[in-house]
């Protein structure tokens, strides 16, 4: 296949042409410039002009050139050129670099086109590839969610400094993780002493959770209104810890919940 050659390319060129071919696709380019002695740190622009000049003369629309990446397998190996050849990029990238099984993610840009990176979801019995939401980031910080919930299941009241010490990760990606938990109610924030976040497990109001906060119309959130703030003191010695409820359920005379020692020693009834 040595395009270089003018002769040569003329050969395939009307091979190509004379079964009507619209879209030529060169699976890979490695092999072919080592069998023709060029460069791929260098040569590789030679080659490309050469390739240029076959898709002219073979009449042909469209053409897809497949490279292996380098770059920590960020980028195209070798020759710059081959970053400002093609009209657009095409980057099909493993999560994991050196497991042959990884998940696969599809990015492209270039002219008129800018696709975000998505993972890609192979159906084996149809033998179909789909593009979905999703990307290596995303997966990353998927992983540390669990090891949120795990390690502020085990030591309720984690602080924000606490909770990143607690896990070997980058702080950026546990805190992105956090923040997954607490969107799907896996765990709940109280503002502490000096405006610390206190990490406590599940929903905002969650039973055993013995936060003031937790007992509020506002549970859980961070800067949480305390609505028993300004309540006349009890006496001496009552029980005044909320009992623990699924969901706020606050008393609109007192702030204490319908089910707490408090609310009854404010509003009547009998004190468990």
């Amino acid at each position: 296949f040595n395009i270089l050659d003018p002769a040569t390319r003329a050969v395939w060129a009307t091979r190509l042409r004379s079964v009507g071919t619209g879209v030529v696709v060169f699976d890979c380019l490695r092999p072919v410039l080592d069998a023709l002695g060029l460069d791929e740190h260098k040569d590789a622009g030679r080659f490309l002009v050469a390739f240029d000049a076959l898709l002219e003369e073979a009449e042909a629309d469209e053409a897809a050139l497949v490279h292996h990446m380098g770059h920590n397998g960020e980028r195209s190996r070798g020759d710059s050129r081959l970053l400002d050849w093609p009209d657009v990029t095409w980057r099909l990238v493993r999560k994991d670099h050196d497991d042959p099984s990884s998940p696969r993610y599809f990015t492209a840009f270039g002219r008129d086109v800018d696709v975000p990176e998505g993972l890609l979801v192979y159906d084996q019995d149809a033998r179909r590839l789909t593009l979905t939401e999703g990307t290596r980031k995303d997966a990353q910080t998927e992983g540390f969610v669990q090891l949120v919930v795990d390690a502020v299941t085990a030591s309720p009241g984690l602080t924000q400094n606490s909770l990143c010490k607690e896990i070997t990760g980058d702080d950026h990606v546990i805190l992105g993780a956090r923040d997954i938990a607490i969107s799907r109610g896996l765990i709940h924030l109280h503002t502490g002493k000096n405006r610390s976040k206190n990490h406590h497990p599940g929903k905002a109001g969650a039973v055993g959770c013995r936060e003031v906060p937790c007992t509020t119309p506002d549970g859980g959130a961070v800067g949480a209104v305390i609505a028993h703030s300004t309540a006349p003191p009890l006496p001496d010695g009552a029980d005044t810890t909320p009992h623990p409820a699924p969901a706020p359920d606050a008393c609109q005379g007192c702030g204490w919940p319908v089910e707490s020692n408090a609310h009854e020693l404010q509003c009547g009834g009998t004190p468990r």
